[in-house]
């Protein structure tokens, strides 16, 4: 099998076995704790953005933001500007959390950063994908039940 992914589904408890969906490269499943299995979405469109999700192994929450401090020159003419200062800013545990980044450090973090904004449209991308199908396949299945139980009902004159 390939990679896997593991996505919340939306239940705060995280203890809760049915609080999550399994992604492989392969198939897309839920998870063999869920009361009933769905059969794997084939959609190549699914397929495809679970593969680019695959592609992406470094990211990074926040925002990268650069400020400039200015003091009085010492020789008494105008103000020194210093900087730039790197700042990383990000929620973390209910809290904002800020901290400076070296200068090295900035374009792998500026990287990451978009790594994460990727990450974030695919799974947007793969949830509506997901939900389109889901509607498609309950459409299927209440028509099929339909006429299923109109046969049943139904009377030979």
């Amino acid at each position: 099998m390939g990679c896997f992914f593991v996505l919340g589904a939306g239940q705060k408890n995280k203890n809760n076995p049915r609080s999550f969906l399994l992604f492989t490269l392969d198939n897309v499943y839920e998870s063999r704790h869920f009361s009933r299995v769905m059969k794997p979405l084939s959609s190549e469109s699914t397929q495809s953005i679970i593969e680019d999700l695959a592609t992406i192994t470094r990211m990074e929450r926040g925002k990268l933001t650069s400020e400039y401090r200015t003091r009085p020159n010492p020789d008494g003419g105008g103000v020194i500007k210093r900087g730039p200062y790197h700042k990383l800013q990000a929620r973390e545990n209910g809290k904002n959390n800020s901290r400076r980044i070296p200068l090295n450090e900035v374009p792998l973090l500026e990287s990451d950063l978009a790594n994460h904004k990727k990450f974030k449209r695919l799974i947007t991308s793969l949830e509506e994908t997901i939900i389109s199908n889901t509607r498609t396949l309950r459409a299927q299945e209440v028509e099929q039940l339909t006429l299923s139980y109109s046969k049943k009902n139904s009377t030979n004159k």
